[in-house]
């Protein structure tokens, strides 16, 4: 199973991409609403179409943010 549908079995849904400054902005937002956050590295998909160069260049500089429902972890949600 891979990072991704780990997540995925526990809960998470990803949401997307970003980086500073809208890394934070986004990560207050979802927080109000009342959603679990989760950062996890960017993993570049060499079967993309889309650009990943700046992903590939940068890639600490970039999170993906996964959400999930406050009180939703599970017992076995030892990832983190």
């Amino acid at each position: 199973m891979t990072g991704e549908e780990e997540l995925l079995a526990r809960g998470w849904t990803r949401q997307f991409n970003t980086e500073e400054p809208r890394l934070s902005e986004a990560l207050a937002m979802y927080e109000q609403i009342g959603l679990e956050v989760h950062l996890e590295p960017v993993v570049v998909d060499p079967d993309s179409e889309a650009c990943q160069m700046c992903f590939e260049q940068d890639c600490d500089r970039y999170k993906t943010i996964w959400t999930r429902p406050k009180g939703q972890s599970r017992l076995d949600d030892d990832l983190f």
